[in-house]
């Protein structure tokens, strides 16, 4: 029996203990039953504003009449309890708590309802409670509520079918929120399977399933078990199209679902076409002012940074975060996801000081919301340390990765992604820090562990060869580095097809690297592959390819051809003006080429864009400074201004954290050739002198360009000390 047949016949019966001359309180009755039957259609249909319209109507004419509240309780908590699912429907969950709670006082103070009934309505309350648990992220109190919900209606006689199902969905989607899959697959699985194959599910329980198969799909989406996902997702929108057409909130979900899915797959179109759908569902139904929406927005600025569209993609985020800010407080769990994205986006930006101030406000509120131990917590560690690591703070990047390996460990056990995750960034920690053995150690675990729970096939593993690929590359182990490439890439063709966009990652990634092997044939090969799949599906990786395939020629000598494709690279990045890199690429050019002047001037254009996205003091721009330097240096009497820009560049490259040591060497033994030439071989010879003794002192030093600096400088010096020079 569903919950209009069992709310008519539970009134009928009242009616009919209704005498003779009380029958105009059968009259009085009709108006509030008539406006909460219309609710119940309403909040199956996703029309929360609608239903919520008719339910606070039909309370509003129950509690006119004190006596007729008090015969019809039963009516009177079926109007407060559909009055909280409309409210958690509008994202309203302080006015759905409220009307719980007056259902609870009401329940308590009521004579007419039988004990079984009670017993049914404590359950119901208990549930719809978990829901706004859910909606503040209080995950631990919101399954204790649906546990004690399922095991009341275990032991009634009473169907009550759908709410079930809706507590062991809200279970697997705990589980799910906490990455925990195997549990959350079985309570899914276990809720699906009271509705699967019935043919006469009433509205209410068609849509419990439907937003039940499409938490499985998204369960799917995050093992990457892409195909099954998309599948639920196609057979769940035609069926809610065919029942309700397109104005149903679950639709909005499952294409924002499908949205994410595109986008991970790099089919950026169709997962804009899904999101934009997904949004104007939302607020046609409910307006702007809607938790859903300001989530959609996050996801909307996501979608357009990987796409390169930064400052639309900062509007929507930023716009995402105002909005949730109107909805909940700023100590609230539910706003963490929103300083999570913040915090990123200014991360991804190179504002570190930004991002860390987001981040650290995540990690209070989550640590006051769930505690130190949560696993929910381990997000902010991580966010942290990965800020700490692109802030040069190594020694706080390490401590907040160990604190997140700790908590995933012990939440997880040993065998989980989010413990793969943390040994992944360890081995990022450890590698950019020149300690590639203890990287390797890192990556190999990261590996064991995926296949262990993804299997052998799974793109994760493409993605962890990749970076083993890149950290042998760094060791000189050439001939690992193009077998860890070649797996990476055959698991990627295997799973997704030859011409698919992901492929143009891998097939780029493995150009960058085998560039940097010095196996330049093979690179232009990898990348000219990529290049073709991204031709055709007009991918943004476009002028990244041309980019690399100009490095590449750069790297050869063979000027003209990397000049004509970082002039390709630069005509796809015009819109974006963030090309200060491929600048200085240019300049290189024509440096190598002994063109001064014209290097100088790329450089200075470089130097401005720089200073524009990065700020004054960023690395880049005492890159840049060198760059110039080394180019005043060998133009005539331009010497002491080679010295300024020189200096310039080591003082923000001696106060900026940065990766590689070799640039600060370069520009102090720039700057010695340059006093060579102008103040004589001694200053020259101890200023170069002293480029050595700083990338000696330094961990991050290469040694063998160190050693090749040495064997020079000991070449000039015995030329000095001969009277040579």
């Amino acid at each position: 029996m569903n919950n209009v047949e069992e709310t008519i016949s539970h009134q009928q019966n009242n009616n009919n203990e209704i005498s003779s001359p009380d029958s105009q309180k059968v009259c009085k009755i009709t108006k509030p039953l008539s406006s909460f039957l219309e609710a119940i259609k309403f909040n199956c249909c996703g029309y929360y504003s609608q239903a919520q319209s008719n339910l606070e109507q039909a309370l509003e004419n129950l509690e006119k009449e004190k006596d007729l509240e008090q015969n019809n309780s039963y009516l009177l908590l079926k109007i407060l309890i559909e009055l909280s699912k409309a409210n958690l429907g509008l994202g309203k969950y302080k006015e759905a708590e409220e009307h719980l709670i007056q259902g609870q006082e009401k329940l308590q103070r009521s004579k007419t309802v039988t004990m079984q009934e009670r017993e049914l309505f404590c359950a119901e309350i208990e549930a719809y409670f978990g829901c706004v648990d859910m909606e503040k992220h209080l995950f631990e109190d919101a399954f204790k509520r649906f546990s004690k919900a399922l095991l009341i209606f275990q032991k009634s006689k009473a169907e009550k079918t759908c709410q079930r199902v809706m507590c062991y969905r809200r279970v697997g989607e705990i589980f799910l929120e906490q990455k925990l899959y195997g549990d959350a697959l079985e309570y899914l699985n276990i809720g699906i399977n009271f509705l699967t194959d019935r043919e006469d599910l009433d509205n209410e329980e068609f849509i419990e399933l439907m937003r039940t198969l499409n938490r499985k799909g998204l369960l799917y989406l995050n093992l990457q078990r892409y195909k099954e996902a998309k599948d639920i997702f196609f057979e769940n929108s035609k069926a809610i199209r065919s029942r309700f057409g397109e104005e149903h909130i679950e639709l909005a979900w499952i294409y924002q679902n499908l949205s994410t899915m595109y986008s991970r797959l790099c089919q950026y179109k169709e997962a804009n076409k899904m999101l934009e759908s997904a949004i104007a569902i939302q607020i046609r139904l409910f307006g702007e002012k809607y938790p859903g929406v300001a989530k959609a927005y996050l996801e909307k600025g996501r979608l357009l940074l990987d796409q390169e569209k930064v400052e639309e993609g900062e509007l929507y985020i930023k716009k995402g975060f105002e909005l949730a800010s109107t909805i909940y407080n700023e100590n609230e769990p539910a706003i963490g996801a929103y300083y999570l994205k913040l915090g990123y986006f200014y991360l991804e930006q190179e504002k570190c000081a930004k991002a860390e101030e987001y981040f650290k406000q995540l990690l209070l509120v989550y640590t006051k919301a769930y505690g130190e131990d949560n696993v929910l917590t381990s997000i902010a560690y991580h966010a942290l340390a990965i800020t700490y690591q692109e802030m040069g703070n190594e020694k706080e990047a390490q401590r907040n990765y160990q604190k997140d390996l700790e908590l995933c460990r012990k939440n997880y056990g040993e065998y989980h992604p989010e413990v793969s995750k943390s040994y992944y960034w360890l081995g990022i920690l450890e590698w950019m820090n020149d300690r590639h053995d203890i990287a390797i150690d890192y990556f190999e675990k990261c590996i064991e562990m995926n296949k262990k729970f993804y299997g052998e096939t799974s793109p994760q593993l493409a993605t962890d060869y990749q970076e083993l690929a890149r950290v042998s590359i760094d060791c000189g182990r050439i001939n690992e580095a193009i077998e860890y490439y070649d797996k990476g890439n055959k698991i990627e063709q295997a799973y997704f097809g030859k011409e698919h966009p992901r492929l143009v990652r891998s097939y780029f990634l493995t150009g960058i690297g085998l560039c940097d092997a010095g196996k330049y044939d093979e690179a232009i090969f990898v990348l000219e592959k990529a290049l073709a799949i991204a031709g055709v599906s007009g991918d943004l990786q476009l002028r990244r390819i041309y980019h690399a395939i100009g490095n590449v020629y750069n790297n050869q000598a063979e000027y003209g051809k990397a000049l004509r494709f970082y002039g390709m690279a630069l005509d796809v990045w015009k819109e974006n003006g963030k090309n200060e890199e491929l600048l200085r690429n240019i300049g290189d050019v024509f440096y190598n080429q002994d063109k001064f002047e014209k290097a100088l001037n790329v450089y200075k254009k470089a130097l401005l864009t720089a200073v524009k996205n990065k700020g004054y003091k960023h690395y880049a721009v005492g890159i840049l400074h060198t760059n110039i330097g080394n180019c005043l240096g060998w133009m005539r009497n331009e010497e002491l201004e080679a010295l300024k820009s020189l200096q310039k560049g080591i003082k923000i490259l001696l106060q900026v954290p940065h990766k590689d040591q070799v640039v600060l060497l370069d520009n102090f033994y720039s700057r010695g050739d340059v006093m060579m030439r102008t103040k004589g071989p001694r200053e020259g010879l101890a200023a170069m002198k002293k480029a050595i003794m700083v990338c000696r002192m330094s961990e991050k030093g290469k040694v063998n360009e160190v050693d090749k600096r040495i064997k020079d400088f000991e070449i000039r010096k015995a030329l000095n000390d001969k009277n040579i020079l």
